[in-house]
């Protein structure tokens, strides 16, 4: 019997990565670090991050300045989701690929820490394989594989994950029960959530925010809802 691993998941991963590059970016994308791993408390199904998160020591020395310029982003895909069907697996990877994209071309395509996805984001994703359907709280964040980027999965040879993350439902309750503040600029309505009283300031307005009751009773909800 062979030990378990990931190692396969994700050089599926690579090699799908590399094809829709070709297909949908013409090969412009930079190759990121790709991931495999919990979902943690995020519900999410994959994120793509934000700055250059992998730093490369064979390139330069362990005690050298590494600049924010140097290394890797890096595409993350939840383990929970390797069970799902592979159209929703692949419509994962794309839509942090085009992520990726925005970062490279200067595009800001989220605000709210990520959660909410911009018409930038929409603009973005259609023109690289993808539909989008706006989401109360979270935008243009839900996506899925056009009827375009169907027909190329077709002629993908058949794809299959050996492995999936199950869970602990009983441990994931308690560890999301947890109180929430939340903070609303008096001006424009930029909202923050804090699990701590805390003073914050909205930076666009220059004004401090105002707490206001949050309806919602736990964090474990909030994320649901803007998932």
């Amino acid at each position: 019997m062979n030990n378990p691993s990931l190692k396969p998941a994700i050089r599926i991963f690579e090699n799908l990565f590399s094809k829709m590059n070709d297909r949908f970016f013409d090969g412009c994308l930079v190759v990121p670090v790709i991931v495999i791993s919990p979902e943690g408390k995020s519900n999410i199904n994959g994120w793509c991050t934000s700055w250059k998160a992998w730093k490369s020591t064979s390139e330069k020395g362990r005690d050298e300045n590494i600049g924010d310029d140097d290394g890797y982003y890096e595409i993350n895909l939840s383990a929970e989701y390797l069970n799902d069907p592979i159209n929703v697996i692949i419509g994962t990877l794309l839509h942090e690929m085009v992520h990726l994209y925005d970062l490279q071309e200067g595009i800001k395509d989220t605000s709210r820490s990520g959660y909410y996805h911009n018409k930038c984001f929409k603009k973005s994703a259609e023109a690289h394989g993808l539909i989008t359907e706006k989401v109360e709280g979270s935008g243009y964040s839900k996506t899925e594989l056009s009827p375009e980027a169907l027909d190329f999965v077709k002629t993908l040879e058949d794809v299959r994950f050996d492995l999936f993350r199950t869970v602990n439902n009983t441990e994931t309750e308690k560890s999301v029960k947890t109180t929430v503040h939340r903070y609303v600029c008096p001006s424009c309505g930029n909202i923050v959530r804090a699990t701590k009283v805390v003073r914050v300031g909205c930076l666009d307005c220059n004004k401090q925010m105002l707490e206001q009751e949050d309806k919602t009773e736990n964090l474990k909800e909030i994320l649901l809802h803007e998932e």
